[in-house]
This record gives structure tokens, sequence and C-alpha cells, in this order.
């Protein structure tokens, strides 16, 4: 098993030094050896700079004093014979082989070097924030969205309210209605995309907290969080930096949803349980048992037309799924009738808290039609939350 590479962590954040601690990471990079042998007085005379910069160097990278630096730097020269697992960028000439070796050794140094880096105190805190929100609202560009949908579907699994769209416009909508009892968690690996910075700084002004899961290193982004969640600077080599990022993010939002678990108690379990139970039940029969889905919503043609889309995508992937769509006034007595899952129309979300407790009293698991769903063409999106509340 790769194991966490002080070197390596150094290297990887060259471009968010001073350049006063840049100096320092050179001078640590080409003599490894001889620093093990210098005091902090003596390496900030070699790279020209104070003694409180060799200090500040060392927190930059996760590690709280000299002396702790040079005792990582002692346990690399020992790693050097022992460790074999390549560290370089996947090659055109590549064989499938080295290719994957090299990703797995990439992702194992990335979780390592992580477990260095992240405040277990602020997934401690992650955890109590979430705990203790009206709402979760999730947001993640491009590759990222992946890690804020998998915590969308974590959350969701343990009845926690959450919200999550890849359109950032209706992102924005969404939270332009927050308020101080919502969180913002958000996903993203740079700190420095646009319209997160934007999302961030409309929660702030809500009052809402906000979560970041992002890179070790100040960005935009990361000084507006009120949680910081940190995960290592891998290598910027092409889709390789970028993977090794997500599986280090899904390491610990997954760490941040069994705290949360442990918070919520043994009752987070019964849901756990219950979710679980009604996938085994659907896969019993193969796959071909009628899915049957409670559709809450205000009537009319546009209710119809969302109907008929999530019942096509159904067909497309091979699931009889029979949707019935009803008014508020109709959920208590219809919910009793062996519905599989409740969706509730966005038109009446304001009805939701009513809705779900009703199911919540026949164990049906519900949930909101995300906005942007609410078309002719939100068929596939539609079909997609159906999967992740019965799941």
């Amino acid at each position: 098993m790769r194991q966490f590479s002080v070197l390596t962590l150094i290297d990887a954040q060259m471009n968010h030094y001073s350049p006063a601690e840049g100096r320092v990471a050179d001078y640590v990079l080409e003599n490894p050896t001889t620093t093990l042998n210098l005091t902090t007085k003596q390496l900030a005379k070699q790279c020209q700079c104070s003694e409180a910069t060799i200090i500040r160097f060392c927190q930059r990278v996760g590690i709280n004093s000299f002396k702790e630096l040079k005792i990582e730097l002692a346990k690399d020269a020992h790693k050097v014979n022992t460790e074999q697992l390549p560290n370089l960028p996947v090659n055109f000439e590549d064989e499938t082989d080295a290719v994957l070796e090299k990703v797995i050794s990439k992702s194992m140094s990335a979780l390592m070097n992580t477990s260095r880096l992240v405040s277990t105190s602020a997934i401690d805190a992650a955890a109590e924030a979430i705990h203790g929100a009206k709402r979760v609202f999730l947001y993640g560009a491009g590759g990222s969205a992946v890690v804020a949908l998998d915590a969308q579907y974590k959350l969701l699994r343990i009845d926690i309210s959450a919200l999550f769209s890849l359109d950032s416009h209706v992102q924005m909508v969404m939270a332009t209605n927050m308020t101080k009892d919502d969180v913002l968690f958000v996903v993203s690996t740079s700190g420095q995309t646009k319209e997160v910075v934007e999302l961030m700084q409309i929660a702030k002004d809500k009052g809402a907290a906000v979560i970041l899961l992002t890179q070790h290193g100040s960005s935009p982004a990361s000084r507006l969080a009120d949680i910081l969640l940190t995960i290592s600077v891998e290598e910027q080599h092409i889709r390789i930096g970028t993977m090794s990022a997500r599986i280090a993010q899904l390491a610990i939002v997954d760490a941040m949803f069994i705290r949360l678990c442990i918070q919520k108690g043994n009752q987070v379990f019964e849901r756990i349980i219950d979710t679980h139970n009604v996938i085994q039940k659907n896969k019993e029969v193969g796959g071909n048992e009628k899915m049957k889905v409670l559709f809450v919503c205000s009537g009319g043609m546009s209710s119809a037309i969302v109907v008929k889309a999530l019942k096509t995508e159904a067909q497309k992937h091979g699931t009889d799924m029979e949707v019935l769509a009803i008014g508020t006034n109709e959920v208590a007595e219809e919910i009793q009738k062996g519905w599989d899952v409740v969706m509730v129309a966005p038109q009446i979300r304001h009805r939701f808290n009513a809705v779900k407790a009703e199911a919540d009293k026949a164990s049906v698991p519900c949930g909101p039609i995300p906005p942007q769903a609410y078309t002719p063409l939100g068929g596939p999106t539609l079909f997609k939350t159906v999967q992740q509340l019965v799941s």
C-alpha cells in the first residue's frame, strides 16, 4: 500500500506557496537528507527567509512543526527502497497494466495525503451543520457534480431534504430561497469556478451555512466557506489529477456521512435498512415487478405531460411503471394502497412537508421533483430521481 509522502505533497502544492515559501519548498525537495540535519534557523539561512516562514511552510503542507516535517522526511527516505509504485504521468505508449498501476497508485497517494490534510473537526462540524439543517442544497460543476450527486443520494437515504441541480441557473434560483436554517454543500476541486463562487456568495448573503469540499490551498471559494473540507493537491497531468481528486472527495463524503449517521442515532439505520429492503424487493423479481409511483401535483396538462415523460423513460430502461397523478387532498387515503414512492411537483412544494408526513406514516419514500425535470424533456431526470428515492 502506498503511504503518505511529504515530498509528494510539497511538490504537488508548488503553485500555492508565497515566494519565500517556494524557496523553502525547492530546497527541501532538492536536499531532503540535508534538511534532516538542519535547525529551523539554519534552514531559514539557506533559503534566505525568516524562521517564521519555515513554520508557515510546514503548516501550508498540513504539518504542525519543523520537527514533524523532519520526521516525515526521514520516513520518505526509508520508503525510497521499499516502495516501487509509480508516481508518473500516463503516456501514450503505456500498456494497460501500466495505466492501471499508475491510476491506482495515484488514487492511493491522494487518499493518504488527504488523510493528513483534512481536519477531523471540520468533518464533525460539517456533519453537525447538516444534521441541524432544515434543507441541504448541493452543487458541483463538471466532474465535481458526481461527488455532489453521491452526497445527495446518501442524504436522501437517511431522510434529509437534499436538493441538487446540474443546471447552475436553477441552482442560483434555489439559492435565492435559502434561509439561515439551510446548508449549502459545494464540491469544487479548484475553488476557482466562477459560478461556484457566485453561488456561495448568494448563500452567505441569505445567512445559510456554507460547506466547501476542495483541494488544499487558498482560493476565492475557500475564503467564503464557513466549513472547509480539504483534499490534497495532486499533480495536474491531464485527467489523472482530476480522477484522484474525485476518489479523495468521495472518501471525505463517506466519512462525513458516517459521522452524520452516528449523530442522528439508531433510527437512521432503520431508514437505511428500509431503503435497502425496497431495492432488494425489486431485485427479487428480476426487476420485472411493476413500480408504482404516486405523483402529487396540482393537475393540468403540464402534469399529464410530465407523467408521460416519466413512463416513456421507464420503458427505455425496461421498467414497468404505474404512475398515478393525484391532488394533495387525496394523499392520506391513496398512499395506503402499496405505492413504492411518492413524488411531489414543484408547483406545490409548499405542501411537501404535509405530503411527506403522510408518506412517513406509510413507510413510503417521498421526495420533491427537481424543477428542471418538470418539463416534457425531463423524463431522464425524473426516472433517476425515482431510482434514488427507492434505493
